[in-house]
């Protein structure tokens, strides 16, 4: 599964999770909820069609924990563009 991921500044990440983890990982990251993320690993973003413009993406694996948080604020997120 591939997703992009934003903090509570506006900063946006690629992630990616393998289908052994979507299981146990994958059912609780919703669109547009907030949560923490732990335990993950950081590699180099790349490829030709890159989904932010981040450095890196994040990449779960059987040790990442994803919690729920109370933390809401959707003001930051909402990002349109013109075509």
């Amino acid at each position: 599964m591939e997703f992009v991921l934003a903090d509570e500044t506006g900063q946006k990440i690629h992630a990616t999770c393998k289908q052994t983890y979507i299981e146990s990982k994958g059912r609780i990251l919703t669109v547009g909820a907030w949560r923490y993320i732990q335990n993950f690993q950081i590699t180099p973003a790349g490829g030709a069609y890159r989904t932010t413009d981040h450095t890196w993406k994040i990449v779960f694996n059987q040790n990442t924990a994803v919690t729920r948080s109370n933390h809401v604020n959707d003001e930051l997120y909402l990002n349109l563009s013109d075509f």
